[in-house]
């Protein structure tokens, strides 16, 4: 699951290594661009993931093209850090990322109460700072690509964007991709998260990254512990939750995670660095618009995965699709295409989140996500990329089904909508 923002940066050896062993799924070779180079002019607004990733397909595509970033703080990229596997990023993208890319392994665990799994696909995290790296070199080699910060945009329309001086800047197309927190008020489930980068005593020993680790207290809802190994002696350590109500004290969370650490003899030296966030998740009637004004992006446009919070396959696909346009028309075409196959994943996505969210109390839903990671690995992957097939959505409700549903409350919440 999104993972929901990383922090920190490993050592030089630990970035090092990783990469090589799985550099060859990657064939190294030059970006296609295009047979007619875009001459568009792109405002996008909020300098996050969405827009980062769009920049750098589109001018990579298109160096003649005027693109704009207009972000709000001191800096483009946030804090954060999106970790993916290696099916959610297409290969022309990941040919741009690579070098910026902060770690590779070569698989992840996931451990229940009565399950425990390795996968055996790659896993990269990139971090803000990476972001931030590789739209700085694009700068270098673009002179149409400008990033404003600490600019203020205060309209967007479909052809202008107005900051809060008053001045109005022209553009073919509009993305405005600002965020959860320009999200209408949300009733739904919450992921609530806290992550802690911390420095050990001694080396933890780990091999790859412990995704989910739900061998923890589920009293309080659906929860697990994520934790990452950024190098011999540095762990980023996350308490995550799936619950109905973000009101979680981020002191609860800390205290949560010394307890954690404690336990698996995980002696915590200094703590680094911290994150904390909530990420609002959907239970219906959030699909991306194909609206042209502007262009809704991001997370605030609904490209997220329902169930997970996970945004950068989504933000991945859509910088791919969309940087191949040439004029207006064919960046439309391509949103509506784009727009229509989410659609199409989140209704099977959203019936699902129904089913655990109102088919199960909060202590039993755990079970669901356990008794999902029976399938076969590849589905696995496809549900995270939000690329689940009609023989997939068949397979998932296969077999007897997870223990403690309640089948009149889940039955009630179906006729109902």
């Amino acid at each position: 699951p999104e993972g929901t923002l990383r922090m920190g940066r490993p050592r030089q050896d630990r970035r090092s290594r990783p990469m090589a062993r799985v550099a060859y799924f990657f064939p190294k070779h030059p970006l296609r661009q295009s047979s007619k180079p875009s001459s568009l002019r792109l405002a996008l607004v909020g300098g996050g993931l969405h827009n980062g990733l769009l920049s750098l397909m589109f001018l990579s595509r298109h160096p003649q093209a005027q693109v704009t970033i207009f972000e709000s703080s001191v800096k483009v990229g946030g804090n954060h850090t999106w970790c993916f596997y290696q099916a959610d990023c297409p290969i022309e993208l990941f040919v741009v990322l690579r070098p910026y890319l902060s770690d590779c392994w070569s698989g992840t665990d996931v451990k229940f109460a009565t399950r425990q799994r390795t996968l055996h696909q790659p896993y990269y995290r990139l971090t803000s700072s990476g972001l931030v790296a590789a739209l700085s070199d694009l700068q270098l080699r673009s002179p149409t690509f400008h990033i404003l910060t600490d600019c203020t945009v205060t309209c967007a329309d479909e052809f202008s964007v107005t900051t809060r001086e008053g001045t109005v800047h022209r553009a073919d197309i509009v993305v405005d991709s600002r965020g959860p927190d320009a999200m209408a008020q949300h009733f739904g489930p919450w992921q609530v998260f806290l992550g802690q980068h911390v420095k050990l005593s001694h080396p933890h020993g780990m091999v790859r990254p412990l995704v989910i680790d739900a061998r923890v207290d589920q009293n309080r809802g659906l929860r697990f512990v994520y934790v990452l190994p950024l190098a011999d002696d540095q762990l980023l350590i996350e308490d995550t939750y799936f619950v109905e109500h973000a009101d979680l004290a981020a002191s609860t969370l800390r205290s949560r995670i010394a307890e954690y650490a404690k336990q698996h003899h995980f002696d915590i030296e200094s703590v680094i660095s911290e994150e904390s966030g909530r990420l609002p998740l959907t239970l219906g009637g959030t699909d991306p618009s194909s609206a042209m004004d502007p262009v809704r992006g991001g997370y605030a446009g609904g490209w997220f995965h329902p169930i997970t919070g996970y945004s950068f396959p989504l933000a991945a696909r859509f910088a791919c699709l969309l940087s191949e346009s040439e004029t207006r028309n064919d960046f439309a075409e391509a949103l509506t295409r784009l727009a229509v196959g989410v659609k199409s994943q989140n209704k099977f996505l959203f019936a699902l989140n129904r089913t655990l969210y109102e088919g199960f109390l909060p202590k039993h839903r755990i079970g669901v996500l356990e008794h999902f990671y029976r399938v076969p690995e590849e589905l696995i992957s496809r549900f995270y990329s939000a690329s689940l097939t009609p023989v997939d959505r068949i397979r998932v409700f296969l077999g007897m089904p997870p223990k403690h549903v309640r089948w009149l409350s889940l039955a009630h919440a179906t006729w109902t909508r």
